[in-house]
């Protein structure tokens, strides 16, 4: 993993095996330059600015809109995940998650 600087920011990035590159932010993939070898510099850098829109988006997408869970929150992020994960393994998931958002009302 090579990090490139560019106008829009700084990436890690890595060969895809398949001739082109992918851009990473830390550790999170937000895009792939299919037709671009990862050690031609140049290169890289006139990519990122063709795309550099779409890249902006992706990166506030994936990295920068991570969820934050605070206690003010946290009921709601349970309940999403009861319903996301509830049935799922003969619903070991949803119980489990149910004890910890009524521990959380309790309290």
């Amino acid at each position: 993993m090579n990090t490139i600087k560019t106008n829009h920011g700084e990436f890690n990035v890595v060969d895809n095996g398949n001739g082109g590159t992918i851009l990473y932010v830390g550790d999170v993939k937000v895009f792939e330059l299919p037709n671009v070898a990862w050690w031609n510099l140049d290169a890289l850098e006139a990519a990122i600015e063709k795309n550099a829109e779409l890249i902006t988006k992706r990166i506030n997408e994936r990295v920068n809109n991570a969820l934050v869970v605070t206690r003010d929150n946290a009921a709601n992020v349970l309940e999403q995940l009861i319903s996301v994960l509830g049935n799922e393994q003969k619903g070991f998931y949803s119980s489990r998650l149910k004890q910890c958002l009524n521990k959380l009302n309790a309290a």
